[in-house]
């Protein structure tokens, strides 16, 4: 029996689904808060030498 993990894509969109009373900006967020953001450092040019 072989399981295979939903993408966090799959689950922000199953929320959005169940609570539709719940701004989609809303869930959207939560979900960043929760697992965070990464970037490849730099991410662009403008942010050279800035932390």
């Amino acid at each position: 029996m072989s399981s295979v993990a939903p993408t966090r894509t799959s689950v922000v969109e199953s929320l959005m689904e169940r609570f539709p009373g719940i701004p989609r900006e809303a869930v959207l967020k939560e979900d960043l808060l929760r697992g965070g953001v990464a970037s490849t450092p730099p991410p662009c040019p403008a942010t050279k030498g800035v932390r």
